[in-house]
């Protein structure tokens, strides 16, 4: 029966074929499949045994694969680019990535076997030999797939599918026989598709084959997967196999279970059940049961359904020991609100992103805009605010204490999320069941992600369900918590409060439906209503009941009219229905009269409403003229459809009444009038705007002649000048990144510098402050003489050395001892033997002159290659080496200030977090690039998305994130950044200089990162790094990367013209000491993987453990989490700055930061020594207690820490670049005093 009825269906839908036309397609079927396989058959490929494997191409690089044939397989394992070599030898098999082109046609027709990664890596994990096959053989997703192929009429294309299914292990059959497993073709207009419909064979579209190719690197992947090729066959429009919609003994069982959950034999069964009800396994309520059960519907929000099944067990859980019963119900209450984020994230990216995207939905959208928006619209909302409540429950958790507040962390921003929710969730599932029933390709979407692992085998309808049972649940475990709570804690009231306003939230949420669904009711009582007068919609009126009445005599209406009286608060309204009963009585009558006279159906005449009756159409207007006859000449009307006539004239009245009821719905409906009216008066709109605006042209013109027609031509000039000079003005007063206030301050200080007591007054004081800064540089100096001139003879070699190491032991830091944050990351003594030799060996040698020293362009090269892949920037990225990390950051903003002149961008700019390193304002203006900077989180201190994305023009080149920044070790968020310039088409760089080396090895060193940063990110397209930083080379050498060559090519500089011969450089600098990249080379290949991968793990513990420990040292506060090496530290309760000035004294050395004051503590292996940790954190304390007990303290400042604390005050940071040019200017002076009259120039 089911093969009948699937068989009428089919025959009944498609047109048939004409017996020629069935022989012709039979025989061009057969014989292209015959041709093909006599093709295939006529090759004389060996069956000798294989002793060994030659891997072709890309495949050579593979380390895994060649690994498995050695140990697995004992097999001999060659390397070849095309394989030519060993194609003589009969027992070598061939392994290539691509089963096309000349590499692979040449192997194929000289009869080698050739097998693809695949099928190795399925046959070693299955322990079974190599299959040996005459055809190449890629993998096994088509093993035990026979196929027969069914009007394919291109030759080409079916002899590419026929080879695809040998490539993955199936058979082709040139005839349909029981053998066959699956039917291939691309129309239904076939004899072999009736047939394998009739004899219950699955039918498969063309592209089912393609798919499964494209999934040919996937070990173990079948075409026989019953999990998920059915309801994705359903999606994709094509037709399945039938014998998946047999009714099976389970669902009757299913169905004889479905009895009142109120009535379970005892207690366990009833316990097995709920547990089965929160696994979603075989639940006798669950939609995984026939689909002849009656429907479980939800009942009422606030309900039977309050409490999730999840909610009740997480409730009933026993306690842990170890924790107070306080702490218990606080993680409880972190579990289920974890749970429920992850419930919400798989509603929003598992069904609400992939149903908005027309990419990954084949055919188009599922659902239009407004189900779209009824069924998902207001969710984001719950969404997002139950991220944030989850991060600050963790937080509370993670740091906890009997005196964290939890009742704070529930007071804010539910009041507004949850009422839009839950005042239109039945409306949001009735749509949501509507279009589940009505829209097989929808149904067949929520069945496809109801099996996947995120949705925990729970329907759209169990999930959506969530938010409306959260909130009672949260005042369970608050009311829970209060219990345990002690009334002296602080947290009392605030839970206590919390309860409170999540109860008026609750009660907020039951008014608003109340009065959501009367204004609901209203609006479709107002629409059921023709000619309802407007007066009848008020806010005010509340709807009672409505009650169906008959008029007895005549009055309002005819006697004997049906009525409906509709009850208000403060009115009633008298309805007669008769119109709507006539309309209704005249269809059925002339359905069924088509029925009886063509023998069918008109299913656009069945499916008519009465709305679609209502309107100007052609139609409505002859249903209404129908109506009007049916009530008032009832015999005008049977006369005019008369039928007693003959049967001729029967046929052809009947026929004739069709042909214009199908006419007429052909044409327009009354809702695209609407919308070609609504067209119209928009186009008019636009037509008068631009009248209007040619009216207000001439106008201006006149007026502008009138007011000018008596100025000079140089007055004009001067007028507008002045205009446009105000203009820019203004542009550049409202798009400033400084605010007001500050842009004030800065005008009101530079002004009363002016002056000349003032200026006298700054005069002195900077004197003062370059002398001081003077004196601090030069007191460690180990002789109070500098050499000023040549000497006539040259010194002794040995007089040399010895003023030498004098010089290099001035100081009063050991950074061997790993009290310097940064600077020396690491003092190894062998490291430093190693290097002395090998720059020994390359101090004279110059990369500018690859032909003169050869090994320095190879050990570059190598240093590139190695650090791209370190990164996965794989075969096409490519790099220099530069001097430094700045150097790298130049290079970067110049290939991409270069790329955007090559666009047409003229006045580029580039976007970078404020924390992002200072070499990029280096660049913007040595470049004359505009920046923009994005400021950070509050709180995270990671560059603001929505900011970032606010300042993305037009003009913008370039987007920069760092992992992690240099003042507070912490990562930006790379992947959204690359997202934003994916979406733009906007190049973005991820400065790595500073961790670099740390953290491609994190996750190997057990300390995984939560996200990608490298290359495997699509939108990043450069990536900086630096070696000489915990790549422990020596200083002067980083690595610029690009993704491919068409980004570093913007990089290079050439001057052709010069008479001195062609001019080219890769970097800024032209003659280089290879020296630097030899040690580089020589550092790199001393450590490997391993030394690197060790090294990192002793850096993250330390820093792991200094932050740890400085989070419980009172008055001190630690900037996000820093997940590297730095750790970022400052105090609101006394100077920092005072701080680190006392643990100089201590012979610690911290790097200072500013806006805000602060200090950090950079860990490189010196600070991985035994005890130095303890010794920090033990001196840190001591300062940190001493100051809290002695504020006074914090005025003895000296050094740079006096210097960043004075410059915090100025309003005009010119003062700060004013002395840091004194400091600067001290680096390089040689005199003991400096000149006062220096400055003259300055102020």
């Amino acid at each position: 029966l089911k093969n009948f009825f699937v068989g009428w269906v089919v025959v009944n839908t498609f047109p048939m074929l004409t017996n020629d036309e069935h022989i012709a397609c039979s025989v061009l079927e057969s014989e292209q499949i015959e041709n093909d396989e006599k093709t295939i058959k006529g090759i004389n490929q060996t069956e000798d045994e294989i002793r060994a494997i030659c891997l072709v191409g890309s495949v050579a690089h593979d380390d895994k694969l060649k690994e498995v044939l050695k140990t697995v397989f004992n097999l001999l394992v060659y390397e070849s680019e095309k394989g030519v070599e060993y194609i003589s030898q009969k027992d070598v098999a061939f392994v290539l990535e691509n089963f096309s082109g000349p590499d692979f046609n040449y192997l194929y027709h000289a009869g080698r076997r050739i097998f693809g990664p695949t099928i190795i890596f399925e046959s070693s994990q299955s322990s079974a030999k190599l299959p040996i096959k005459s055809r190449p053989l890629y993998c096994n997703a088509m093993k035990e797939v026979t196929v027969c192929f069914a009007g394919l009429h291109d030759k080409k294309v079916l002899s590419n599918v026929v080879d695809l299914v040998h490539h993955m292990g199936g058979s082709v059959r040139k005839n349909f026989t029981m053998s066959v497993t699956h039917v291939v073709t691309n129309t239904t207009q076939s004899s072999k598709y009736r047939l394998a419909v009739g004899m219950g064979k699955a039918v498969m579209h063309v592209d089912w084959i393609f798919k499964m190719w494209e999934r040919r690197s996937n070990a173990h992947v079948s075409a026989l997967s019953p999990d998920w090729w059915f309801w994705l066959s359903i999606q994709l429009d094509i037709c399945a196999n039938e014998d998946m919609y047999t009714l099976m003994d389970k669902d009757q069982k299913c169905r004889k279970r479905s009895k009142s959950p109120a009535v379970f034999e005892n207690k366990r069964h009833a316990k097995r059940l709920s547990e089965f009800h929160g696994s979603g396994d075989l639940n006798p309520f669950s939609s995984h049961c026939s689909s002849l059960d009656v429907s479980s519907d939800y009942s009422s929000m606030l309900g039977d359904q309050m409490f999730s099944s999840e909610d009740l067990d997480n409730l009933m859980k026993s306690p842990k020991k170890g924790m107070s019963k306080r702490q218990q119900i606080a993680v409880e209450m972190l579990q289920t609100e974890f749970k429920y984020v992850q419930v919400l994230h798989t509603i929003i990216t598992i069904y609400k992103e992939p149903l908005e995207s027309p990419d990954s939905t084949v055919g188009g959208h599922l659902l239009d805009s407004a189900e779209m928006k009824l069924i998902f619209g207001n969710l984001p909302p719950i969404y997002v605010i139950h991220q944030k409540l989850h991060k600050e429950l963790a937080n509370l958790i993670s740091h906890w204490s009997e005196d964290r507040c939890i009742g704070n962390v529930w007071l804010q921003h539910l009041v507004k999320a949850y009422p839009p929710f839950v005042n239109f969730y039945e409306r949001t599932k009735e749509t949501l069941n509507k279009c589940d029933k009505s829209k097989p390709r929808f149904h067949a979407f929520l069945k496809a992600r109801q099996n996947r692992p995120e949705s925990n085998r729970e329907s759209l309808q169990e999930l959506i369900i969530r938010p409306v049972q959260r909130l009672p649940s949260v005042i369970l475990l608050l009311s829970e918590l209060l219990k345990n709570t002690d009334k002296a804690n602080k947290d009392y009231q605030c839970i206590a409060k919390a309860i409170d306003a999540l109860k008026r939230v609750l009660t907020h949420i039951n008014e608003d439906k109340r009065k959501t669904e009367g204004q609901v009711k209203l609006f479709d009582i107002v629409n059921e209503i023709e000619n309802c007068p407007p007066y009848l919609l008020s806010s005010q009126r509340q709807f009672i009941t409505s009650i169906s009445v008959t008029s007895l005599s005549h009055g309002f209406v005819k006697k004997g009219s049906q009525c409906v009286f509709y009850l208000f608060n403060d009115c009633l309204e008298l309805v007669d229905e008769t119109a709507n009963e006539a309309r209704r009585m005249f269809l059925e009558k002339l359905c069924d009269q088509v029925l009886k006279t063509v023998g069918r159906v008109d299913f656009c005449l069945q499916s008519l409403q009465s709305a679609d009756a209502d309107g100007d159409s052609d139609l409505a207007l002859t249903i209404q003229k129908a109506i009007k006859h049916l009530k008032y000449g009832g015999r005008r009307l049977s006369r005019a459809f008369s039928f007693n006539k003959t049967q001729t004239s029967l046929r052809r009245a009947v026929s004739q009444i069709a042909v214009n009821v199908g006419g007429h719905l052909r044409r327009m409906s009354s809702r695209e009038k609407r919308m070609e009216k609504l067209y119209n008066d928009i186009r008019m709109f636009v037509f008068s705007c631009f009248l209007a605006s040619i009216h207000l042209i001439d106008w201006c013109r006149r007026l502008y002649n009138v007011t000018f027609g008596e100025l000079e031509p140089w007055q004009i000039s001067a007028y507008t000048f002045c205009a446009f000079s105000v203009f820019l003005w203004l542009d550049k007063f409202f798009h400033c990144e400084e605010a007001f206030v500050v842009r004030l301050e800065k005008t009101l200080f530079r002004t009363a510098r002016r002056l000349p007591w003032v200026k006298r007054k700054i005069s002195v004081q900077l004197s003062k402050t370059r002398q001081s800064v003077q004196m601090e540089l030069q007191k460690n100096d180990p002789d109070p003489e500098f050499i000023r001139h040549l000497p006539d003879r040259g010194f002794d070699q040995n007089d040399i050395i010895a003023k030498a190491e004098r010089y290099q032991k001035a100081g009063t830091f050991d950074f061997s001892k790993g009290k310097v944050s940064g600077a020396v990351y690491n003092a190894n003594v062998e490291l430093l033997s190693l290097n002395a030799e090998i720059m020994k060996l390359f101090c004279w040698s110059n990369p500018l002159h690859p032909d003169i020293f050869p090994g320095i362009r190879k050990m570059e090269a190598e240093i590139v290659r190695m650090v791209c892949n370190m990164f996965n920037g794989g075969n096409n990225a490519c790099g220099t080496v530069t001097s430094g990390g700045t150097e790298s950051l130049i290079l970067a903003c110049l290939a991409y200030r270069n790329r955007a002149y090559g666009r047409g961008n003229k006045d580029p700019e580039i976007v970078v977090p404020i924390s992002a390193h200072g070499a990029f304002d280096k660049a913007a203006q040595m470049l004359r690039l505009r920046i923009r900077h994005v400021p950070l989180e509050a709180g995270t201190f990671k560059v603001d998305l929505d900011k970032m994305k606010q300042m993305i023009t037009k003009s913008t080149c370039m987007l920069v994130a760092s992992a992690p920044n240099f003042p507070y070790g912490i990562i930006d968020p790379i992947e959204q950044v690359a997202a934003l310039g994916e979406k733009f088409g906007i190049p973005v760089h991820v400065d790595c200089c500073l961790g670099g080396f740390l953290l491609p090895f994190m996750e190997r060193a057990d300390y995984p990162l939560d996200e990608e940063f490298d290359f495997r990110i699509r939108g990043v397209t450069s990536i900086s790094c630096d070696t000489h930083k915990y790549g422990f080379s020596t200083k002067g050498t980083s690595v610029l990367m690009y993704r491919n060559k068409l980004y570093q090519r913007y990089q290079y500089f050439c001057q052709p013209n010069w008479p001195g011969g062609i001019y080219a450089t890769a970097t800024v600098a032209g003659s280089r000491n290879g020296a630097n990249s030899a040690s580089c080379w020589a550092t790199m290949l001393h450590f490997g993987i391993h030394g690197y991968v060790q090294c990192t793990r002793k850096i993250i513990r330390t820093a792991r453990y200094i932050e740890r420990k400085l989070r419980e040292v009172k008055g001190i506060y630690i900037f996000g989490h820093p997940r590297v090496s730095v750790v970022a530290f400052t105090s609101y309760v006394f100077d920092i700055y005072a701080f680190a000035s006392q643990m100089g004294d201590r012979g610690w050395s911290l790097n200072l930061l500013q806006l805000p004051p602060a200090v950090h503590f950079c860990i490189t292996m010196n600070q991985t020594q035994e005890g130095v940790a303890h010794s920090f954190i033990e001196d840190a304390t001591a300062v940190a207690e001493a100051l809290l007990e002695d504020p006074s303290k914090s005025n003895d400042i000296s050094g740079a820490a006096a210097l960043y604390g004075s410059s915090q005050t100025l309003p005009d940071r010119t003062l700060v670049n004013e002395i840091a040019c004194a400091y600067l200017d001290a680096c390089y002076a040689t005199e003991t005093k400096c000149d006062p009259d220096d400055l003259d120039g300055l102020i």
